[in-house]
């Protein structure tokens, strides 16, 4: 009975060894992949969209990596600590920069439908001036008086 036990242990842990790698390939098969897709992107249209998003999946390859490659068991208590903690900022860089590359490509496929105005839909402002009765100089409406003569204004605009 404790063979049977031991053996179903064993495939039991092989099993994991094998989801383990397996998931080795898959994140960095699927980084990859984007990889592909987002640098040319990146090359044709200078959306740095597709900057962020191919430096996160950099990291996410370097991160995958080195979380498989070392054995945590074999480091020091403080170099498993300092390890973590690099895996831990390498994850958080990785997502930081999905989020920046997904939001900015967000803005500009929106910037993109937004319906532009053209020039005959804006709004052009007139601005009315009046000329002073007394010296001639001519004035912008918001003013009341004549800023060379003090003459009051009247009621005439020119322009």
């Amino acid at each position: 009975m404790a063979q049977l036990s031991t053996l179903g242990h064993l495939r039991f842990m092989a099993w994991l060894d094998f989801l383990y790698n397996l998931s080795l390939l898959i994140t960095v098969g699927a980084d990859i992949l984007v990889l592909c897709y987002v640098v040319p992107a990146f090359r044709r249209s200078k959306n740095r969209a597709f900057l962020f998003i191919a430096i996160a999946c950099v990291v996410g390859i370097i991160d995958t990596i080195c979380d498989h490659a070392v054995d945590a068991r074999s480091l020091s208590e403080s170099g498993y600590i300092v390890f973590r903690t690099f895996l831990r900022c390498g994850y958080f860089t990785d997502i930081t920069f999905w989020a920046l590359g997904i939001v900015s490509l967000t803005r500009t496929v929106l910037a993109g439908s937004q319906p532009t105005k053209s020039d005959d839909e804006v709004p052009k402002v007139v601005v009315s001036h009046w000329k002073c009765s007394k010296c001639g100089e001519e004035l912008e409406s918001q003013f009341t008086s004549c800023w060379k003569c003090r003459t009051p204004k009247q009621n005439e605009p020119v322009a």
